[in-house]
């Protein structure tokens, strides 16, 4: 009887604790919402903002298209003397 008493007791216990947890956010804001505060929409390169996003992305994309040319160009030759030997 007294083990009963006392799991109802944490039981109550861990509701009154866990409760105001749930009760504090709103779970549908906070789970549904598209959260992307990386991606600009296309309205959004019209300022200096999306100006700066446009540059860095073109950068990046020059950069990485011509790393992906080295690297392939040094495993081809790597390729070719490995054969060759």
């Amino acid at each position: 009887m007294m083990n009963m008493k006392r799991t109802a007791l944490w039981t109550a216990t861990a509701v009154a604790v866990v409760m105001p947890l749930f009760a504090a956010c709103d779970a549908k804001k906070e789970l549904l919402e598209p959260q992307q505060p990386g991606v600009i929409s296309p309205g959004d390169i019209q300022n200096a903002t999306g100006a700066e996003a446009l540059y860095v992305g073109a950068l990046s994309f020059l950069l990485r298209s011509a790393m992906s040319r080295i690297v392939s160009k040094i495993f081809i030759v790597a390729a070719r003397d490995f054969s060759a030997s």
